[in-house]
Formats: C-alpha cells, sequence, structure tokens
C-alpha cells in the first residue's frame, strides 16, 4: 500500500536528517510526523511532500492509493481542494482530509474514489486518547479498495538492557562495583528461551581504569563476555553500543576531577560539553564508530541500535550516528532510521521494567521495557522473570528485541486474491529476515467472500495460525 502525506510542516522538511529531536514536541506540531510514522509501523510504503509539489506534478503515474492532507481542509485555496477531489478520478483512490465542518466521521463516493472525512485531526485525537489509534487504521483500511494487510504490534514489548561492559560502576559512587557473571546470564537465558523471548543489551565496548586507561570490556570482565556471546550466539539477545566509554571523553580531566566518584555529568558521553569535544576528532575516532568497531570484532555483527549513555544528547549527535550507519536510537521514545534520516516516534515510549501497565499498549503500539543490569545484580534473576510476567498480566504477547523490531519494518506487503485465494507476498530487507512468530491483520468488508488465504516470505511459503476470523476482519500469526 502506498500513501502519500502532504504537508508543509518545517519539522519533516526534506531537506533535513532528523524528523524530531527525542524529545517531546506537542501534537499540534507534529501530525504530519506522527502520520508519517502511523504509517511506516502498518508496513506500508510512505511518503512526505509539499501538496504544491504534489499537485504540480504532470503525471501520477506513481500515484498513491491513500492520499493525507494534514491541517483543515478549510485551510487549502478553494483551487486546490477542486484539484485533490478531481484526483478521486480512480475507484481504489481514497483521500483523508480534516474537514472542521463535518458532524462526524464519514466517507463517501466522490467521482469514483472514496473520501474519508474527519471532523478532527486523527492523530491529535490518537495524542489524547492512543486507543483511537486502532479505531483510525480500521476506518481506513475498510474504506481503501479489497483487502488490506498491516502488521500487528499489539502486545508487542522490546526488551532493553543498558550497562553490560560498563566502568561506570567500579567509579561512581551511585552502584554497586560488580558486574553479572556468567553462571547469572545463563540463567537469564534460560527465563528468554522458555518465553521465547529476545532481548537487546545496550553494550559498552570500552572499559576505563583508574588511571584513564582503556581496554576493551571484554577482555576486562571476561565471564561476562563469556555469557553474552553465548546468549548472543544462541539468538537470544542482540548487541547494541551504548556510547564507547559511556564517560565524559576528556578521560583526563574526568581522572583529575574531585568530583568524579559523585557528580553523573562525568559519564555522558555526548552532552553538549562532551560534543564540542568530539566534534574536533575525526569521524572514526568518535565513540560511535569506535564502538561498532568493537562490538563486530567481539560478537561478530556490527550494532544497528544506539542508546546514548544516560539518554543525553545532542541533534549533532544524532547526526553523527546516522553518518555511522546505525538504524535506530533507543531512548525514551524511538528513532528509526527511514530514507537515510532520522524519524521520532512519540507513540512509543519505554517505560522502566518493573512499570507494567495495560496503558502502554493502547493504540496497538510498541513498547519498550528496559532496565539495567545493576538491578539484576541489586535484586537477582528472579526479579527478571517476576517482572515479565507483569508485563504479561498487562497485555503483553510477545518479548522481542529491537533487531527483530527492525526486520518486521523492512518487511515489503503486497497482496492480491486468486480465484478467491487471497495471497500475501512479503519480502523482507536486504539484511534482516524476522526470526520470532508475528502477526498481522487482514481488514475489508468483504472478507467472507474469500475461500483461502495463502503467505510468502521471499517466495517460500510460510506456517501460520488463524488468531481472529469474522466477516470484516482476520488476524493471523505467522510462524517463520
Amino acid at each position: 500500500m502506498k500513501v502519500c502525506i502532504l504537508s508543509e510542516e518545517q519539522l519533516v522538511n526534506p531537506s533535513h536528517s532528523l524528523w524530531g529531536h527525542g524529545g517531546w514536541i506537542d501534537a499540534k506540531e507534529r501530525e504530519s510526523l506522527d502520520y508519517f510514522m502511523f504509517f511506516h509501523f502498518m508496513g506500508w510504503e510512505v511518503e512526505i511532500q509539499s501538496p504544491t509539489r504534489f499537485l504540480n506534478k504532470s503525471k501520477q503515474a506513481q500515484s498513491p492509493r491513500l492520499l493525507v492532507l494534514c491541517g483543515k481542509w478549510g485551510q487549502y485555496p478553494k483551487e486546490q481542494q477542486k484539484l485533490f477531489l478531481s484526483w478521486l478520478q480512480h475507484v481504489e483512490r481514497c483521500l483523508l482530509v480534516w474537514n472542521e465542518e463535518a458532524e462526524q466521521v464519514a466517507a463517501s463516493i466522490y467521482k469514483s474514489g472514496t473520501l474519508l472525512e474527519f471532523p478532527f485531526s486523527p492523530m491529535h485525537k490518537q495524542a489524547e486518547n492512543p486507543a483511537y489509534a486502532d479505531q483510525v487504521r480500521k476506518l481506513i483500511c475498510q474504506h481503501l479498495k479489497g483487502p488490506q494487510i498491516h502488521l500487528d504490534w499489539q502486545g508487542s514489548t522490546v526488551l532493553r538492557m543498558d550497562d553490560p561492559g560498563s566502568s561506570e560502576p567500579f567509579h561512581h559512587n551511585q552502584y554497586l562495583a560488580k558486574k553479572l557473571q556468567e553462571k547469572e546470564w545463563m540463567q537469564l537465558g534460560e527465563i528468554l528461551d522458555q518465553k521465547t523471548a529476545r532481548m537487546s543489551i545496550a553494550y559498552v565496548s570500552a572499559w576505563v581504569d583508574d588511571s584513564a586507561g582503556i581496554n576493551h570490556s571484554p577482555l576486562q570482565s571476561p565471564s561476562e563476555f563469556r555469557g553474552l556471546k553465548h546468549l548472543k550466539d544462541q539468538e537470544l539477545l542482540s548487541i547494541a553500543a551504548h556510547g564507547y566509554t559511556h564517560l565524559y571523553p576528556d578521560l583526563k580531566a574526568w581522572h583529575a576531577a574531585t568530583d568524579k566518584h559523585e557528580n553523573v555529568n562525568w559519564y555522558r558521553e555526548y552532552s553538549k560539553d562532551a560534543c564540542r569535544i568530539l566534534e574536533k576528532s575525526p569521524a572514526h575516532e568518535r565513540p560511535e564508530y569506535k564502538a561498532s568497531a568493537l562490538i563486530n570484532e567481539y560478537f561478530d555483527s556490527p550494532p544497528l541500535t544506539f542508546v546514548f549513555p544516560g539518554e543525553v544528547f545532542t541533534e549533532l549527535a544524532q547526526m553523527w550516528v546516522l553518518a555511522a550507519g546505525y538504524q535506530l536510537i533507543a531512548s525514551y521514545y524511538l528513532g528509526i532510521r527511514i530514507d537515510n534520516r532520522i524519524c521520532w516516534c512519540q507513540q512509543i515510549q519505554s517505560p522502566y521494567l518493573d512499570e507494567a501497565h495495560a496503558d502502554f499498549f493502547k493504540g496497538s503500539w510498541p513498547v519498550v521495557a528496559y532496565f539495567h543490569d545493576f538491578d539484576l545484580i541489586n535484586e537477582g534473576i528472579p526479579w527478571l522473570e517476576s517482572s515479565l510476567q507483569s508485563w504479561e498480566l498487562a497485555g503483553s504477547r510477545e518479548f522481542i528485541d529491537f533487531q527483530e523490531l527492525l526486520a518486521r519494518l523492512q518487511l515489503k506487503i503486497e497482496a492480491e486474491t486468486k480465484k478467491e485465494i487471497l495471497e500475501i507476498k512479503l519480502q523482507s530487507g536486504k539484511d534482516l529476515l524476522p526470526q520470532l512468530p508475528f502477526r498481522l491483520s487482514i481488514i475489508d468488508r468483504k472478507l467472507d467472500k474469500l475461500k483461502g488465504l495463502q503467505v510468502s516470505i521471499n517466495g517460500k511459503d510460510t506456517d501460520w495460525e488463524w488468531e481472529l476470523k469474522d466477516e470484516q476482519a482476520w488476524k493471523i500469526k505467522l510462524n517463520p
């Protein structure tokens, strides 16, 4: 499904490499970005253009099936309104608008296509009431011609553990000077294996000793490394980069500081002050490049996700991470690499692992549950198991890592009906293929007319099972 969003918002200026900045932005200022991420997480092909550029195209040979206008319908000149409505000359097209004069959500046939009118902005509405996102997906799919398929994220929980490999606990008085050992990692692995779960480890690959010397963390903490490497080889976890040292980049200044054992700012590798130092270095000498190289050396694959130490970072730091080839930035919100830019999604939040609540699953967005290795040092491995059980009670249906999330987002979804059989064809990205079972939603007013369903990934038939089957909505679980 191809979607085109029309917007003049500077937040999504095509010349910008960052859409959003990683912090909170008011919903009234991010309508176009919210639409963009809304459709991207459905697995649909989506782009943003200015209204003028779209209308000035001589031919719409690659015309979208769904055209979404940001802002109020009344703000568009009458001449543009006529042109948008004339675009509905084909039966498979749908135009979504925010018509402030409409009394309720309504769909009508105009020319041959469908005009879908909301009396409010659907993205503003979902910001006020996250559960409304499910209704928006349903309404859009129902008013597009033919069966519509999208990724189903209901109950998807990403697990993220920060700080393995970090030397900070041995310098900062806030923590116990201890690391998880191989035996404890094996116990953690048993819990993940029992739940068919995966976890992302935000790893600090360089260890700083008391004299400000640098060692490789796998060599400094070999028992920890053996546990991590074993679980990574068992495909129970993936390795993300959590900075390089997790320390202020001027290690001489850190070493000389009298407050380095108490002041948390000495453990922020990408703070504003830190970035002033880092920008003087060549790119290959900055932390994001060094971390990628070390993780690739010891874990046999480069990290795709970057977690800034302390979740403190600047826009310049994001640009560096983008240039270094990372696919995702994990903070309280998620920044996803799309079309060589970082696009932030405020609908996906990252509460702490012991803060499970059903509200995080409203709207069928993924949620990230994060914690630190010191939690298991302080509370014991059973704390992890009990926390996961709390998330399951709150509505979690699966525990995945960032790599699995990225693999699903790279899927290209195509479908056609042949002899009353719906054929769904999924094509994976060149680098990633989903490894865990995942779900698709299929919506159409005439599903009861179909006699069967076939699903393939990369041309190979895939096992699947029903989770819901009624006249207008199907849900299936794929087992790749």
